[in-house]
């Protein structure tokens, strides 16, 4: 996958390395950055539904009633809840779509010694899974993702940014309303 680059003799970064080859990868990246990037809106609306229930809401909790409590508790905090199940769910599902690529990827490293030399191999697969799954959230594969995607890849390019804006408008928002609650 790296590449020199003749002009500073470091290895450079191919983009197209991160993605299997066709246009099924690319959508199903781009698929699951834009579910995963949606968690950070949500996560927004859940503190500013569970700022605003606080203010309203003033009841005592009943400690003893376990179903009481869930819901005085989680019909606030479903929100919050939802955001923090898809943050972890696109994570493991980006690691799993990264499987086809590590076995790919010769480690050509001698394997350790000691009692499990088959952990070793699995956690050094893991690890590299994991730099997968961090190199193709970059913006430069998402891009490559993109270009295989042509010709909605354009509209999707304008998504991205759209989803920055509203994020970043619903988290003022949310920290608006936890400041005017208190």
């Amino acid at each position: 996958m790296p590449t020199e680059d003749p002009s500073t003799g470091r290895d450079a970064f191919d983009p197209v390395g991160a993605l299997q080859p066709g246009r099924s990868d690319a959508r199903n990246l781009l698929t699951l950055w834009f579910i995963r990037k949606s968690h950070y809106g949500i996560l927004a609306i859940g503190l500013s539904l569970v700022a605003v229930s606080r203010h309203l809401d003033d009841h005592d909790v009943s400690w003893g009633d376990p179903t009481a409590l869930a819901t005085e508790v989680g019909a606030p905090a479903a929100g919050l809840l939802l955001g923090l199940a898809i943050r972890v769910t696109t994570s493991f599902v980006g690691l799993l779509m990264t499987y086809p690529l590590v076995r790919e990827y010769d480690i050509a490293l001698a394997p350790r010694g000691g009692w499990a030399p088959w952990l070793s191999v699995v956690l050094d697969r893991l690890n590299i899974g994991r730099s997968f799954r961090s190199l193709r959230w970059s913006h430069h594969v998402r891009h490559e993702a993109m270009v295989r995607m042509q010709p909605s890849g354009g509209w999707l390019s304008r998504l991205d940014p759209m989803f920055d804006l509203v994020n970043i408008t619903l988290w003022v928002i949310a920290v608006g309303l936890t400041i005017g609650t208190m």
